[in-house]
């Protein structure tokens, strides 16, 4: 039996957020203690007293001589799965850090990027989402794509914040807000940086919403807004393309994605400015 990657660290924490579990483990009790508190948003300790060694997505943090810090994160088990393009989550990888507040950094970037491989419970999507009239409006993408800015300009015309990151879909089919702030790249092609503004950072989502429209597009400069409706198929293989993982059993991410567009409007085209393509959207929502 292979030892245990906890041996060693009596300073450890499970904690949960999203239908994933991780473990925690640390060098001391003030280092875990700050590790925990710099969760991304939606992340909290586990109050079942599961054992760090049941998670299957464990990260331990070790102080080394020269380095620093070194950070071990290791997925295990049949939480190790694929996504659509066939990328795997790694099984072991460790990073050096010189102090405590870039291990903090580095936790949370792990966290926001490989959630969706270790969720069992969520089928996470690629997406911008805004909610309008208790519906929601569903925009899958990558980065670069254009889904911030337009997630941006739908608040701005008055829909509630949900994610500009992904869409989190429960096994009802439903979008469950993703806490993390709306972020925008400020035009250098930089990291995305929290948007300050208050008009933007004061709605957001607090419960599940079912999808109204789901909107296929990206922007390309000089275009109009003039999509074509597509079938619950077309939008289902949109919706995989853009999934940050397959569960173990396919088919029930299927259904879910088919459950979640039934009754929805799904459309695809090309889009130009934000702030006219934010408006048709909730006229198409509210039709």
């Amino acid at each position: 039996m292979s030892e245990s990657p906890f041996a060693g660290l009596s300073h450890q924490r499970v904690v949960e957020g999203y239908g994933a579990r991780l473990a925690i483990g640390a060098p001391d009790t003030e280092s875990l203690a700050r590790l925990v508190a710099g969760l991304p948003a939606g992340w909290e300790p586990d109050r079942t007293g599961g054992e760090p060694d049941s998670t299957g997505w464990r990260i331990t943090v070790s102080s080394h001589d020269t380095a620093g810090y070194v950070v071990r994160e290791e997925t295990l088990g049949d939480t190790r799965r694929t996504n659509p393009s066939g990328a795997w989550p790694p099984a072991s990888a460790s990073t050096s850090c010189g102090d405590l507040e870039q291990v903090v950094g580095f936790i949370q970037t792990r966290i926001r990027r490989h959630v969706g491989f270790h969720t069992r419970d969520r089928v996470f999507v690629h997406a911008g989402v805004v909610t309008h009239r208790g519906r929601a409006i569903v925009i899958p993408g990558q980065s670069f794509s254009g889904k911030s800015t337009l997630v941006a300009a739908l608040v701005r015309a008055g829909a509630v914040y949900y994610s500009d990151e992904y869409a989190v879909l429960d096994e009802h089919g439903q979008v469950t807000p993703y806490l993390e702030p709306l972020s925008l790249r400020n035009g250098d092609g930089g990291r995305p940086r929290p948007v300050t503004d208050e008009s933007l950072a004061a709605t957001s989502g607090d419960g599940p919403a079912p999808i109204g429209v789901l909107a296929v597009t990206r922007y390309v400069p000089g275009s109009e807004w003039s999509p074509r409706r597509c079938s619950t198929g077309e939008g289902v293989v949109a919706l995989m393309e853009h999934a940050v993982a397959a569960r173990n059993v396919p088919g029930e991410t299927l259904e879910t994605m088919r459950r979640a567009l039934r009754g929805a409007l799904v459309l695809e085209g090309d889009r130009g400015e934000a702030e006219t393509t934010a408006a048709a959207l909730l006229e198409a929502a509210h039709d």
